[in-house]
């Protein structure tokens, strides 16, 4: 009994490590002609800041060891799949895997994401009326194509779209702020899908290359 609660202990752990929401934030800023990045991926109680990097210490120029020049090493030229071989894998390629591949992208949009908040605020001018209310137009017209394509394919939960303008002078301004959640039981089993596409792409390259 003391084996089964030990095994049941250790699928328990297993399952709450892998069903653990990860919660991917994205953010952008272009203020005045300044770019500002940040990227922050929480898991649980870990929160890691991976944009923006931390600026590494400049090592002296004295501390620097100078670096010998590598040997250049004689490369052999590799033999070229002729044209009709690539034409003819290419083919196979897309005859074969083409509903598994589409298959992967709508499970990656329908079932490994969900976006749980975009955010999108801008202020467009070009000093111009006219042009500005031509760019005005163009940038609510892909915003909200993009919106409508998330909410379609994926689990949307909060939005926001502000977006002005400024008729007198030229400004280029925006701030845009992305939260995905995900899980690594998603991430696992997107994987194995890709997996099992690219053995079949090996298959067919194999398969190819002996008829040829």
């Amino acid at each position: 009994m003391t084996a089964l609660y030990i095994i049941l202990i250790i699928v328990a752990v297993i399952a709450l490590i892998i069903f653990i929401p990860i919660d991917i934030s994205f953010a952008i800023s272009y203020i005045e002609k300044n770019t500002d990045i940040k990227l922050t991926v929480s898991y649980f109680p870990i929160k890691l800041k991976i944009l923006p990097a931390k600026k590494k210490e400049e090592k002296p120029e004295d501390d620097k060891k100078e670096k010998k020049p590598k040997k250049e090493k004689e490369k052999k030229e590799k033999e070229k799949q002729p044209l009709s071989k690539t034409i003819e894998f290419a083919k196979a390629v897309l005859e074969e895997t083409l509903d598994d591949i589409l298959g992967l992208i709508r499970h990656f949009f329908a079932k490994t994401l969900r976006v749980r908040q975009f955010l999108i605020s801008a202020k467009i001018g070009t000093g111009d009326p006219m042009y500005t209310g031509i760019a005005y137009g163009a940038a609510n017209a892909f915003i909200y194509e993009l919106l409508g394509f998330i909410d379609h394919h994926t689990k949307l939960d909060k939005w926001n779209v502000q977006l002005d303008t400024d008729f007198d002078s030229f400004v280029i301004d925006a701030d845009a702020s992305v939260i995905v959640r995900t899980r690594i039981a998603y991430i696992l089993k997107l994987g194995f899908m890709a997996a099992l596409i690219l053995i079949k792409i090996l298959k067919i390259n194999r398969r190819i290359k002996k008829n040829g």
